[in-house]
C-alpha cells in the first residue's frame, strides 16, 4: 500500500476480510462479488479492523479456533461495538453489573421504538427469537430467516431494514437482539495462569500483514493476456 498500488484479494475466505482497508479490497470468485468495508460490516457487524476480535469470541471449528462457548455472532459484534475491542470487553466483563448496564439503555430505547410501531407496550425476552417474533410475525419486517431449529433469527438484513424504518442505530437493535450478552467465560478461571480462551483465539485468527514480497510489486500487476494469434505455430 505504501507504493500506492490497489490490491484485490481474490478469495471467498472470510478470514481474509480482516485485511480489507483503504487500498485493499476483495473479490469473491464464487459469487463474483466485490467485498469492501460495507460487506465486511454486513458479514460480521463490525469493521475490518475488528473482525479478529469478533472471530476470537465466536471461534471457528474449521480452523480449530475454540472461541468462547455460548458466544455467537450477535453477542460478539454487540460487545465489540460497545467496548471497542477484545481487550475492552475483557476489562469490562470483570464487573458483571456494569457490563449488563452498558447494554440496558440501548435495549430500552429499542423497546420504545418497537412500542411505537406496534401501538402497544412490549418487552423483549433474553433471546433474539423473542424480538424475531415481533418483527417478522407482527411487523412484517423484511429479512426474515429461521435458524436450524426453526426459530426466527434476526439477521443483519432485518436490522438494516429496521434501522431505516425507525431511524435508530443498528447498535441499539443489536443490544435489543442479544440484551446483555452472556460472557462470564471470557475472563477465564481465577486460578488459571494461561490466557483465557478468547485471548488465545485472538492470536490464532490474526493474519500477518507485514510479510516481505518475494518479488517486486510490479511483478504482481495485472497484465493483458497475449492474443491467441501470437501463439499459433
Amino acid at each position: 500500500m505504501e507504493s500506492g498500488v490497489q490490491v484485490t484479494i481474490v478469495s471467498s475466505d472470510k478470514d481474509m476480510m480482516q485485511l480489507v482497508r483503504p487500498g485493499v479490497d476483495m473479490l469473491d470468485p464464487i459469487k463474483y462479488k466485490p467485498i469492501g468495508d460495507a460487506e465486511v460490516k454486513e458479514r460480521f457487524g463490525v469493521g475490518p479492523d475488528r473482525v479478529v476480535d469478533v472471530q476470537a469470541l465466536i471461534g471457528d471449528s474449521v480452523d480449530n479456533v475454540p472461541g468462547v462457548p455460548g458466544i455467537g455472532p450477535t453477542a460478539a459484534s454487540a460487545v465489540i461495538n460497545k467496548f471497542g475491542n477484545l481487550a475492552g470487553v475483557l476489562k469490562a466483563v470483570k464487573d458483571a453489573e456494569k457490563f449488563a448496564a452498558a447494554f440496558k439503555s440501548d435495549a430500552d430505547e429499542a423497546e420504545k421504538q418497537i412500542t411505537k410501531l406496534l401501538g402497544r407496550p412490549c418487552k423483549f425476552g433474553p433471546t433474539s427469537k423473542d424480538l424475531g417474533t415481533i418483527l417478522f410475525d407482527e411487523l412484517k419486517i423484511p429479512g426474515a430467516q429461521r435458524d436450524k431449529k426453526g426459530n426466527w433469527d434476526v439477521g443483519n438484513d432485518a436490522l438494516q431494514a429496521l434501522s431505516k424504518r425507525t431511524r435508530s442505530s443498528r447498535s441499539s437493535w443489536n443490544a435489543a437482539r442479544s440484551r446483555a450478552p452472556r460472557v462470564p467465560p471470557l475472563a477465564g478461571g481465577k486460578d488459571r495462569q494461561e490466557p483465557g480462551a478468547a485471548e488465545m483465539s485472538l492470536r490464532l485468527v490474526q493474519l500477518k500483514d507485514d510479510c516481505e514480497l518475494p518479488l517486486k510489486v510490479e511483478a504482481f500487476r495485472i497484465k493483458k493476456p497475449i492474443p491467441r494469434s501470437c501463439c499459433r505455430s
